[in-house]
């Protein structure tokens, strides 16, 4: 599952902790420094390119703003432009961008 991948992804770059801090899929009530990768609705389907494009959106959410801005600087740095990048299951992921995964 992608969201599970860039959560741990984003765990072994040293951005927090899978459960305490690193959410997927929704973010617990009563969390208030954190951050939470969510299933978006992905590419439009390409007929020339039958590939896969899922995306991702990542939300941070904390009790101040420098705080959450230098952490979502952090997830930035840690996911734009991989290129050929190996997560979690095995998965190659062709390219990783701020927009979009592919």
């Amino acid at each position: 599952m992608i969201i599970s991948e860039i959560a741990n992804y984003l765990a072994t770059q040293g951005l927090g902790t899978v459960g305490t801090d690193i959410y997927y899929a929704y973010l617990p009530g009563g969390v208030y420094d954190g951050l939470v990768v969510l299933d978006t609705g992905g590419m439009l389907p390409d007929a020339d390119l039958p590939t896969k494009e899922p995306t991702f959106q990542i939300f941070i959410r904390s009790t101040s703003y420098s705080a959450g801005k230098a952490k979502m600087d952090l997830v930035r740095a840690a996911l734009h432009q991989k290129t050929n990048t190996v997560l979690g299951s095995g998965t190659t992921y062709f390219y990783l961008d701020r927009k979009s995964v592919v």
